[in-house]
């Protein structure tokens, strides 16, 4: 086997590989005689076929195998002798090969570049620290006494209106038959709230203590129950009680009605609420202080990578979703090995379109977000690497347990189905990564901290999601 270095140009690399044709030639017979031996062949015992016979019935697709097979190791030779890790899959085109003469055949590759060694100790960064205020502490507190109000019943004489709360007894009947989970006694309904049939509770608006109202409905198409879906119902109502709701009042009952020792344990459960939320938006601060430091470091991008996410970013803009390896972890996914593969084609290029001034722009800084993307990327894929930092398999269960905690009572089902989903745990391995990564970082650098207003923090973020 013969591998030459034909071109170079900045992270692009041309080879020119030349295989033997004895080498070939002597991976063919090995396939069919492993053919021959377990084979069934009409006339022929195992093993005993001869060589001409299988050649003529197994040729082609065997010599098939083989130049995929050459192709794959010696373009995989040709990367490893010169240590090239591809930034996307080469580009493998066959030159010359007839039948017992040489195979020859050439590989375009762009290399991944190496990436500038990181002191993260020199690194200085700022995290802004806020603390939720006691006005707005109390605020969250005034929010969370809205979740339990409570009812009580009306003094004066009127009819009901939308918002309040009749306590009802009701039997609905189908055909003027009760069914069964139709009635109810002392039930407490929130008229607007829309929980009963569609129509229901507008029927109960205007009505007094006392009335007996029929309510005239249909159950809808899609409902739960096969036996009432679509079917036209009456419900007998009686209105007994017609009640307004509260405000509960911020103090001890309260905090034990909603599962708290007392006032001062929810006062400070609402606190550290808070200031998680204000914590959170400082870390995203503090991450974007690490990334336009990382962002200072100069090496050579892969041209081919750029256009390859570059062209996805694109369909990402116009709402085509689709399947591709940064979906999850964007910054994460560059430090992976790619082998030679003869199977990459090259779509033929769209005719360019002439772009207006905006469009232009547009383009130009789409194209710098892409750009420092795969930087990013880089950085981060090199430093999990050059660092040992992994994703072990007690990370994946934290983050699944995590997500199963979303969906009580399902989490069997949850975790199997999120198991099997070869695609969600790709890319959480891939943000698990990426987390660790910047832990690591931050871990390292030399990180200053200073207070601000709630009111500061929030509004550096707005402008962090406006950019």
């Amino acid at each position: 086997m013969q591998i030459k270095l034909t071109h170079e140009n900045g992270l692009k690399r041309t080879f020119t590989v030349v295989v033997d044709a004895t080498e070939i030639e002597a991976q063919t017979q090995k396939k069919l005689v492993k053919i021959g031996q377990t084979a069934k062949i009409p006339g022929f015992r195992p093993g005993k076929a001869p060589m001409d016979f299988l050649k003529k019935r197994f040729g082609d697709s065997v010599m098939g195998e083989v130049l995929d097979e050459v192709v794959s190791q010696s373009g995989q030779k040709a990367l490893d002798d010169h240590k090239i890790r591809p930034a996307v899959r080469p580009k493998v085109e066959v030159t010359k090969f007839d039948e017992g003469k040489d195979l020859e055949f050439s590989i375009e590759v762009e290399a991944l570049p190496e990436i500038p060694e990181v002191n993260f100790k020199d690194i200085k960064l700022k995290r802004l620290k806020a603390e939720p205020s006691e006005k707005e502490v109390n605020v969250f507190l005034e929010r969370f006494a809205e979740s339990y109000k409570t009812t009580e019943a009306i003094k004066t004489k009127r009819a009901t209106k939308e918002g309040d709360t009749v306590l009802i007894d009701f039997v609905g009947k189908i055909d003027d038959v009760a069914f069964p989970g139709g009635t109810g006694n002392d039930y407490s309904l929130e008229l607007g709230s829309k929980t009963f049939i569609p129509g229901f509770e507008d029927q109960l608006i205007g009505k007094n203590v006392g009335d007996e109202v029929n309510v005239e409905v249909s159950f809808p198409e899609n409902y739960g129950s096969a036996e009432l879906a679509g079917k036209p119902a009456v419900f007998e109502v009686k209105v007994k009680e017609i009640q307004k709701q509260v405000k509960s009042k911020i103090d001890e009952d309260l905090a034990r009605r909603a599962g708290y020792k007392d006032l001062e344990a929810l006062t400070r459960v609402g606190t550290q609420h808070l200031q998680s939320q204000l914590d959170q938006i400082s870390t995203t601060l503090l991450k974007k202080d690490l990334f336009e430091n990382l962002d200072k470091l100069t090496f050579d991008l892969p041209e081919t990578l750029i256009e390859d996410e570059l062209a996805a970013a694109k369909k990402e803009e116009q709402g085509d979703h689709h399947d591709h390896d940064h979906e999850h972890g964007e910054h994460c996914d560059h430090g992976h090995e790619h082998t030679a593969d003869c199977g990459h084609e090259d779509k033929a290029a769209e005719p360019k379109k002439k772009l207006t001034a905006a469009e232009k722009k547009a383009e130009t800084e789409l194209q710098a977000k892409v750009e420092r993307r795969i930087k990013l990327g880089l950085i981060l894929s090199s430093t999990a690497e050059k660092h040992n930092i992994q994703v072990q398999e007690a990370d994946i269960r934290q983050a699944i347990q995590k997500e199963v905690a979303n969906y009580p009572g399902q989490e069997q089902q949850v975790i199997e189905y999120l198991t099997k989903n070869k695609g969600y745990i790709n890319g959480l391995k891939s943000t698990i990564m990426e987390s660790k990564v910047i832990d690591y970082m931050l871990e390292l650098a030399s990180i200053k901290e200073e207070s601000v207003s709630k009111e500061k923090l929030e509004e550096l973020m707005k402008k962090e999601a406006e950019v």
